[in-house]
C-alpha cells in the first residue's frame, strides 16, 4: 500500500468497521489514513508523537481512534475531520 523509506517502520495496522479506512502507525510516531478501497493515502500525522506508538485502538464504531506513544502521551483522533481532540500524559 505504501512505499516505505529505509528505516521506516510500519507498528500497527488497522481497518475500520466499516472498511473506510485502513490506519498504519509508524516508528517514527506518524499515523497514516488511506482509502481502504483505492489505496490512496487520505492523510498523514506527522510525527504526532515523538517515537513509535506502542498502542492503538478504535472506538466501536470506527469514528475516533487512540494511540498510546512512546513519548508518554495518549492522542484520540477524531477521523471524519482528521483532527486530534484530545492528548493526555499518561503514567
Amino acid at each position: 500500500v505504501e512505499t516505505m523509506r529505509p528505516g521506516s517502520q510500519i507498528e500497527n495496522l488497522l481497518i475500520t468497521p466499516d472498511e473506510k479506512w485502513l490506519i498504519s502507525t509508524h516508528g517514527t510516531g506518524s499515523v497514516i489514513l488511506f482509502d481502504f478501497v483505492t489505496r490512496e493515502q487520505t492523510y498523514k500525522w506527522e510525527r504526532i508523537h515523538q517515537g513509535g506508538i506502542w498502542g492503538v485502538s478504535l472506538s466501536h464504531d470506527g469514528k475516533l481512534l487512540a494511540t498510546a506513544g512512546q513519548d508518554g502521551f495518549v492522542r484520540v483522533f477524531d477521523l471524519a475531520v482528521k483532527t486530534v481532540l484530545h492528548a493526555w500524559p499518561h503514567p
